[in-house]
């Protein structure tokens, strides 16, 4: 099969380098605090408490041992200054399984009219296993398992930080942060050499939005029509940067959005609304451009709910300056 054998060299390929990639998803928007502790409690609106977050995501579906993605997240403003967070998360790639557990903390100051800067750090534990009972679909045995089974699991720690800026009316929003800066090694995970390292590399992340205006109430206090134009870009150890470009239109309870993923890697479609006034529900269509897609038939598959919970810890609503309808997710 051979996207299978182009997924097999990609594998090789990244753990050999750095014994992992991050996960992605394309409606980030929604699942800020996976990226950057200093979102811990910064998205939540009028009489919000804790607001959940479920990302189910299928990668490249049509090739075996493709990737499978997870996360919950949760984050809740403690007082008007400090935010507390934490996320769980699951990744699959072939014979390779990623499980992690993080809590965030963030600080925020408030200066001007509204503006608000926050910093933050995350820390925990993440658990990666290499499944020996894998078996490629063409029957070739995986380089980084060797033949056999072989079963291995390596706990490392994870260390993050990051700033994030919301401003301009909070229409302006700028996040920078970096994840496993203590770059652990998983020197015992793999049956055989696969590379000059073996350590988890660093990776950065820069992430900003700018809410338009279109349309607004007669009262002009809420937005009825708006443009989002958003850019996330991440680099990952020797790996190449990696951004994405979106937009997202929101109208009443409805959102859609457009997304290129460089370089030339992908193009989607997001559509989502609010189902009441606590909960969203947000789905994305990813088409692959990249040379993978040789057989012109690859997709990815991404699903987002989020809810917010009544009754806010320490804060007073919308002086936070944050939007108070749901489909808001990150800032703007």
């Amino acid at each position: 099969m051979k996207n299978f054998a182009l997924l097999l060299l990609f594998l090789t390929f990244s753990l050999s380098v750095s014994a992992q990639v991050y996960i992605q998803n394309t409606m980030y928007r929604y699942t800020p605090v996976l990226y950057n502790p200093a979102a811990a409690g910064m998205t939540q609106g009028d009489d919000q408490g804790i607001k959940l977050a479920f990302l189910g995501r299928l990668q490249w579906v049509g090739i075996d041992g493709a990737p499978r993605t997870s996360a919950i997240t949760a984050d809740v403003g403690l007082t008007d200054n400090m935010g507390l967070g934490a996320y769980l998360i699951g990744d699959q790639l072939g014979p390779i399984s990623t499980t992690g557990l993080n809590v965030a903390y963030s600080y925020q100051f408030v200066f001007g009219a509204g503006n608000k800067l926050s910093i933050g750090v995350n820390g925990g534990i993440l658990q990666k296993a290499i499944n020996g009972d894998f078996v490629t679909p063409d029957g070739v045995p995986d380089p980084l398992v060797g033949m056999g089974f072989y079963s291995a699991t390596s706990f490392i720690p994870n260390l993050g930080a990051g700033i994030y800026f919301s401003g301009l009316d909070d229409r302006l929003t700028i996040g920078i942060s970096g994840q496993d800066l203590l770059e652990p090694s998983v020197e015992g995970l793999f049956l055989q050499d696969v590379g000059t390292t073996t350590t988890v590399p660093r990776s950065f992340y820069v992430m900003a939005g700018y809410k338009i205006p279109i349309t607004q109430s007669a009262d002009g206090e809420e937005d009825i029509f708006s443009i989002t134009p958003m850019v996330f870009a991440r680099t990952e150890g020797t790996f190449p940067p990696q951004f994405d470009v979106s937009v997202f239109a929101d109208y009443k309870v409805l959102t859609g959005g457009l997304s290129y993923r460089g370089f030339n890697d992908s193009f989607s479609a997001i559509l989502g609304f609010d189902v009441n006034d606590r909960m969203f529900l947000g789905y994305s269509f990813d088409y692959t451009l990249s040379p993978l897609n040789a057989s012109q038939d690859l997709s990815s598959h991404e699903i987002i709910l989020t809810y917010s919970l009544r009754g806010g810890v320490g804060r007073n609503g919308a002086a936070d300056g944050v939007k108070k309808d749901n489909n808001s997710g990150l800032i703007p």
